[in-house]
């Protein structure tokens, strides 16, 4: 499950937060995950953009997480573009001969504004983690399509069971959005009997 946090929300939008989760059916599949904050320098320098509407509502609605952002330390994007690239890889390598499918809350957002983040740095998109044998458009997987096919009141249900199990987080933090929507896909698949 990728999920990303950005000032905005067109394909060229900055991004502020990457977060990658791994799950699997198999029981003993062991997880795992990479989280990072993403300087905005750079970003600015190849032409990415903000939106004033985008920061109001980090101000209004994700003020905690904005604010922790804004403190903390953060990655130049190709150091970040580059883990990410190497954790979907060594993931890969865990689970040979297995199909891995990207899950995002919505591809038509994160996949989008990844995809044009690396082309907007330069980067051959061959070469990147949208490979024929990582990211491509067959093993991308759509997770708001999927909680809608479940009636609402088992959905709710479903993501109250996954917050009371849940770590500490808050959502619109790239990495706790990640787990937070592989747990309940995970739940759904078990609801629907796998």
């Amino acid at each position: 499950m990728l999920d990303i946090e950005t000032l905005g929300t067109e394909p060229d939008s900055i991004v502020t937060e990457l977060g990658i989760y791994t799950f699997s059916k198999n029981e003993s599949y062991t997880s795992a995950s990479l989280y990072g904050r993403v300087g905005i320098t750079d970003q600015i320098r190849v032409g990415r953009t903000m939106s004033s509407s985008t920061l109001k509502w980090h101000f209004e609605k994700n003020a905690v997480n904005f604010l922790e952002y804004i403190d903390a330390d953060k990655s130049n994007i190709d150091d970040a573009l580059s883990a990410l690239k190497l954790f979907v890889e060594a993931e890969k390598r865990k689970m040979p001969g297995c199909k891995i499918y990207i899950w995002a809350n919505s591809p038509t957002f994160d996949i989008i504004i990844l995809k044009d983040l690396y082309k907007s740095l330069g980067y051959p998109i061959e070469e990147t983690i949208f490979n024929e044998d990582l990211f491509k458009y067959q093993t991308i997987m759509d997770y708001r399509t999927i909680v809608k096919l479940i009636d609402k009141e088992d959905l709710d249900l479903i993501k109250q069971e996954v917050e009371s199990e849940s770590e500490e987080g808050s959502y619109h933090n790239a990495l706790y959005d990640a787990i937070h929507q592989s747990k309940v896909l995970m739940k759904i698949a078990h609801y629907l009997g796998d």
